[in-house]
């Protein structure tokens, strides 16, 4: 399904726009969120802000705001609705992989672990998520551009997936992947805080 699914965007012509929800509490002690849902800190709000006012002036032609249904991703959303009147379609498959038991653990125990048994294993949260972006592109026309309010996990494995290289983005950070069918590859651009694009690649 990769392959097929990957063609069908690129043959639609279609660009998605990736935004990572704000900061919350538990970001601020460095601890896996998962799908445990939490709203944004005052910090994470003003943040979102900055990055919807610069999501509207960048990307007019967005039809759609997919989001998450966790607390954070729809707070995020709302806030980009507000600063753009897009309407907000909640999309289960692209909420956050369940890290399990890592829930409670700091990202640095994390590393010096083992994995736990409850924790959503790669084929199914892959799934999940084709699952769940399939259903979107098929519910557009050609040369269409959607936003995804989404999950630092669900962008590593759909970048990964799209280019063969896992990307990352910081807290209220967004993306966008143009597709070049006739080369058959995407321009990444990684938006933050500051004026300029963050980083810009072409992948294959």
């Amino acid at each position: 399904m990769k392959d097929e699914l990957k063609q069908a965007i690129l043959a639609k012509n279609f660009s998605i726009v990736f935004i990572r929800h704000g900061r919350t509490p538990w970001s601020l002690d460095q601890l896996m969120d998962g799908p445990k849902s939490f709203p944004l800190t005052e910090q994470g709000i003003k943040e979102t802000e900055i990055m919807a006012e610069k999501f509207q002036s960048l990307f007019k032609d967005c039809v759609v705001l997919y989001a998450s249904p966790l607390e954070r991703t729809m707070q995020s959303a709302t806030i980009y609705q507000y600063h753009t009147g897009l309407p907000i379609t909640i999309v289960d498959g692209i909420q956050e992989r369940c890290y399990g038991d890592y829930s409670t653990l700091s990202r640095d125990e994390v590393d010096q672990g083992v994995k736990p048994d409850d924790q959503e294993v790669d084929e199914i949260f892959e799934s999940r998520v084709m699952n769940a972006i399939a259903e979107v592109i098929q519910a557009h026309n050609d040369h269409s551009t959607i936003a995804l309010v989404s999950h630092s996990g669900v962008f590593k494995f759909f970048s990964e997936w799209l280019s063969g290289e896992i990307q990352k983005l910081d807290f209220s950070e967004l993306s966008v992947f143009h597709p070049d069918p006739e080369n058959k590859t995407y321009t990444l651009k990684i938006y933050g805080l500051s004026d300029d694009p963050k980083s810009s690649a072409k992948l294959s």
